[in-house]
């Protein structure tokens, strides 16, 4: 009963530590799986992923039915159903089968009530709340949720997730070395045409350009039709001349002459990139980039690629590549897929800003704590899977014990003091499991 109640209470501290996250001001986001089972197919294809399970980072509102997620059952509470009528029945055949082995009435009692404490492990509540409270006093400090054991049951299994360029390539993460100006046109309104055209979507360049027009973002002009073409670029009308800012390829592929191979290897180097710039089908500007990708942006992506998850990647950007990312984070490209513009489409109305979604997980927008939190979802789950298998253990050993001594007359052995040692002994094995796994 003491320890019950040390489990309940684990449960309402994890409720309450949470409860500042899903009260907090500020931008909330929730993972949300694709069901539908070819658009989890086509996002994975060619991944060596037999049964795909992928998941969407979605902008909410409002986290609901927190309490219902907080206080659900978990996988314990399952096998104590099962657990507790074999125990009563293993003590009950027991004890009357010992009691015609010309046992006494009271030997027999004490028996039957001593199987039934071995059998009632004192982890019982802990196995799951332990972990789930650890994790929530760790999450919450970076603005991450597991709100109880049902959002484990829900994604613990996901191993695909769709990510933006621009969390692995945030502001800073992107430097440009130099720009190449091609032709007579006015340069510096060429490059507000461009920063008006990148600005105008979600991509990893936008900081570049904000940059070069020095962050004037209130003389940026009106943008219409912007359309990215998979792998080459960007194309868009800006004061009714049509802007291209790609790779070679796009250039080529709108009939742009473009200088020679020779001439732009002379310039990318040591692993930079070249980016063109095009209006009205002249060659404008050439830029010299390089990316680099910050520290804890690489330990994100590293503690997803550990738990086998895939990185999904949406991008505007035709410099970011599957090749790219993987040698940039030290990641096999078998973890990398650069999503096409249709599978994009497909994803459009799933990742939409949502009045409401449930409280199940949550975090503040940061890649980081995004890979954070997935990563003690697989973590917690282990976890609990551990500590059920030593509470399983005990228990078997527990009743084993128990049989011999009833029957070999050993039950001077099974005094309260040892039945108490034995019991505090597997606490303490948990106890360690939970200190020495990390959640």
């Amino acid at each position: 009963l003491f320890f019950n109640t040390l489990g309940k209470l684990l449960i309402v501290r994890r409720v309450a530590v949470n409860f500042h996250i899903v009260s907090a001001d500020g931008e909330k986001f929730t993972l949300s799986r694709v069901e539908d089972e070819n658009v989890a197919f086509e996002l994975t294809r060619g991944m060596g992923i037999t049964k795909p399970d992928a998941a969407v980072s979605v902008k909410t509102h409002f986290l609901s039915n927190f309490l219902e997620y907080s206080y659900c059952e978990d996988v314990t509470d399952n096998v104590s159903r099962i657990l507790a009528p074999i125990s009563l029945i293993g003590a009950l055949v027991v004890s009357i089968s010992c009691y015609f082995l010309d046992k006494s009435v009271f030997e027999c009692i004490t028996i039957f009530s001593s199987i039934l404490c071995i059998c009632a492990p004192f982890t019982a509540m802990l196995i799951a709340n332990l972990p789930l409270y650890k994790a929530a006093k760790r999450l919450s400090k970076e603005g991450g949720m597991v709100s109880g054991y049902r959002a484990i049951e829900e994604f613990s299994d996901i191993n695909a997730v769709v990510v933006s360029a621009s969390d692995l390539f945030p502001k800073g993460s992107v430097m440009l070395h130099g720009i190449k100006t091609f032709g007579q046109r006015r340069i510096d309104e060429a490059i507000l045409d461009a920063a008006s055209v990148v600005c105008s979507c979600e991509t990893t360049l936008a900081d570049i350009f904000l940059q070069v027009i020095e962050g004037k973002q209130d003389i940026l002009k009106p943008v219409d039709s912007v359309v990215y073409e998979d792998g080459m670029g960007l194309s868009a009308w800006v004061d009714s001349k049509r802007v291209l800012i790609g790779n070679r390829e796009l250039m080529l592929n709108h009939g742009v002459d473009i200088p020679s191979k020779d001439y732009e290897e002379r310039y990318a180097k040591d692993g930079r990139e070249i980016l063109y710039l095009s209006n009205s089908g002249e060659l404008t500007a050439m830029f010299i980039l390089s990316y680099n990708p910050l520290e804890h942006i690489r330990d994100a992506v590293d503690e997803l690629v550990e738990s086998n998850m895939v990185l999904l990647v949406t991008t505007n950007d035709p410099n970011i590549t599957a090749q790219k990312i993987s040698s940039l984070f030290g990641v096999g490209i078998e973890y990398v897929s650069i999503l096409s513009t249709r599978l994009r489409e497909d994803l459009r109305d799933m990742q939409k800003v949502k009045a409401k979604t449930p409280a199940s997980i949550a975090f503040a927008g940061k890649f980081s704590v995004l890979t954070d939190t997935l990563s003690s979802l697989f973590a917690i789950r282990s976890s609990i899977n551990m500590g059920l298998i030593i509470q399983t253990v005990a228990v078997v050993i527990g009743y084993g014990l128990s049989v011999f001594f009833a029957y070999f007359g050993g039950m001077a052995q099974l005094s309260v003091l040892s039945v108490l040692v034995y019991q505090v002994f597997w606490l303490i094995a948990v106890f360690i499991l939970n200190i020495v796994k990390k959640v």
